[in-house]
């Protein structure tokens, strides 16, 4: 499969990122797109897809905690 070109964002990009975090609903989507991507990794990881680094296993049982946290203080 060939690579693609590699994009890399502008510095006004960033910026524009960053003002839109800074937002409730920025706030959101970001939360909704970390969500997103760990549950992919897990998947990938389930399956035997993806070898997982030492980080990346950190990073999805820290995700995890807050999931169960969220959880737990919702169901109250």
């Amino acid at each position: 499969m060939p690579q693609g070109e590699l994009w890399e964002a502008t510095p006004r990009d960033k910026l524009r990122a960053e003002a839109a975090r800074s937002t409730p609903s920025g706030q959101i989507l970001a939360r909704e797109i970390h969500d997103l991507c760990m549950q992919s990794l897990d998947i990938r990881i389930a399956k035997g897809t993806y070898t997982p680094t030492a980080e990346d296993l950190k990073n999805l049982e820290e995700w995890r905690k807050e999931k169960a946290q969220q959880e737990d203080s919702s169901a109250e």
